[in-house]
């Protein structure tokens, strides 16, 4: 089963809308997906990825 992160980022209300969308573009570059948008007076965005898979340890290192 996939695991995720999540983030929450919030944003003033009434600004830039091309701030918002620079700041999205940024985060979905690095693999965040922007899931739910909400707020009035703060825009709030949930966003996840996916975790990042650790790489498995050989038997030498394990020994070590």
């Amino acid at each position: 089963m996939a695991g995720y992160e999540y983030r929450v980022v919030q944003l003033p209300a009434g600004g830039s809308v091309t701030h918002l969308n620079e700041r999205m573009s940024h985060m979905i570059v690095e693999g965040w997906e922007p899931i739910m948008m909400s707020g009035n007076e703060v825009v709030n965005i949930l966003l996840r990825r996916p975790l990042q898979q650790k790489p498995a340890q050989s038997d030498k290192q394990q020994e070590s």
